[in-house]
């Protein structure tokens, strides 16, 4: 899983990456970044930490969730 919580990267070449390698990629959502990551990507607040705990354990706790996203990362 990448995270990318950062509000100054507005395209972010490494959430690209990763989704073109299979790997999840949870997101502040800045302009940029929602167009380049798309539905592909999870976007949550750069402040909400209770939001990005209950997204990476989604992930890392549910195999089937984790697969789906990484499904979606390479489509």
């Amino acid at each position: 899983v990448l995270l990318m919580p950062s509000s100054y990267e507005s395209w972010g070449r490494a959430g690209c990456e990763a989704l073109a390698s299979g790997i999840p990629v949870v997101a502040h959502p800045t302009p940029g970044r929602g167009e380049s990551l798309g539905e592909a990507g999870v976007f949550v607040d750069r402040n909400d930490l209770d939001g990005y705990e209950a997204v990476l354990r989604k992930l890392l706790e549910d195999p089937a969730e984790y697969r789906l996203a990484a499904k979606r990362a390479r489509a």
